[in-house]
């Protein structure tokens, strides 16, 4: 807090030639910022229509996993980062044993970028880590919900650190993209962190291109600290012989979105339709593995059919809900190499089912 620290501690000093050098009031003095900073970087800034984007996603589209789908921002974003606290406790622990090394390992006066929320424990962890090496840093958590990303910095109790300064990125990952390469962040080193579930969703093509795009950003854009450019993905292996059960499906570990989920989801759906189409308690979740493709997806099925204008659920369909590819030796090995990026350091839990990768822009 600002009253233990020294007068002589008020700033400090970050930047590297070509760049000038900057004062940097710390986290906890009088002249850091006492509101949550939440800077809005939409590219497009028209309000969202939750109940067309829904009436959309229910209308039969292709197959397997890209049919019928409920919109993912129908989940409160306070559901799912409580879901999340349980299922990561070993993920956890895994950044707990190794969050001194990571936070060694960037410079002081990097900008952390954090697209894919793990649970807020692990982001703690995290920061805590910066805060007892005196690492000054600037996190920012990049969210499309304001009410979600204000939840967020108030529990992780930012007020309490000295050296790390939190703020919040109203946006897409793509718009954090194109704030980064603003030339006020080019002067300092950046660090892109994806501990969530940002990158498990999305096909692994998707996920090449993804990643490819930050690779190139960081070595083009930031030239002269290109060097110092980090990306810290986390990531699940889904080994099959602990991750799914005999009959196939996922196991309670793997299947993300609870009852409590489920009935959250439905009630946003008929907030946002205006009318009570759907009712929690004629639909079940479900979770499957895919061992080809590697991906888990959890589904909402009705027990009857349901009718919503021109779109007909039938009863027993799955819809889907949110899928979470996972990751072998061998498809980490191919996404660095498709997305230009190389592997630091990997630390892994004890089962290999969980590792947060340090990776660079080759």
């Amino acid at each position: 807090m600002a009253d233990h620290v020294e007068e002589t501690m008020q700033t400090q000093y970050i930047g590297t030639y070509p760049y000038p050098i900057a004062i940097w009031p710390l986290a906890g003095s009088e002249d850091a910022p006492k509101d949550i900073d939440i800077l809005d970087i939409r590219s497009n800034k028209e309000e969202q229509d939750l109940a067309s984007d829904l009436k959309d996603k229910l209308q039969l589209q292709g197959d397997d996993y890209e049919r019928r789908g409920f919109p993912a921002t129908l989940l409160d974003a306070q559901q799912e980062l409580t879901c999340l606290e349980e299922r990561t406790a070993a993920e956890t622990r895994l950044l707990e044993n190794h969050a001194d090394d990571i936070a060694m390992s960037l410079l002081p006066g990097t900008i952390i970028i954090d697209i894919g929320f793990g649970s807020l424990q692990q982001t703690k962890t995290l920061l805590e880590a910066f805060e007892s090496h005196h690492k000054i840093v600037d996190y920012y958590a990049v969210g499309e919900n304001w009410d979600g990303l204000q939840r967020t910095l108030k529990k992780l109790d930012a007020g309490r650190f000295n050296y790390v300064r939190c703020h919040g990125l109203l946006g897409t990952p793509q718009d954090g993209r194109t704030w980064i390469a603003k030339y006020e962040n080019k002067q300092r080193p950046v660090c892109v962190l994806s501990l969530g579930s940002t990158i498990s969703n999305i096909t692994r093509e998707e996920t090449d291109a993804f990643w490819r795009q930050w690779s190139e950003l960081l070595t083009v854009n930031n030239k002269f600290n290109s060097n110092n450019a980090r990306i810290i993905v986390g990531l699940e292996s889904g080994k099959e012989s602990s991750s799914n059960t005999s009959d196939g499906h996922a196991s309670d570990r793997s299947q993300a979105y609870d009852e409590q989920n489920l009935h959250r989801l439905l009630v946003n759906a008929n907030d946002q339709l205006g009318i009570k189409a759907f009712e929690p308690s004629e639909w079940i979740m479900t979770a499957e593995w895919d061992p080809v493709s590697r991906p888990y997806a959890n589904f909402l099925v009705p027990k009857k059919d349901v009718t919503l204008k021109d779109v007909k659920l039938k009863a027993g369909e799955k819809i889907l809900v949110a899928r979470s590819y996972k990751y072998s030796d061998e498809d980490t090995k191919e996404m660095l190499r498709n997305s230009k990026l190389k592997e630091l350091q990997r630390y892994t839990d004890e089962d290999g089912h969980y590792g947060v990768y340090v990776l660079a822009p080759c």
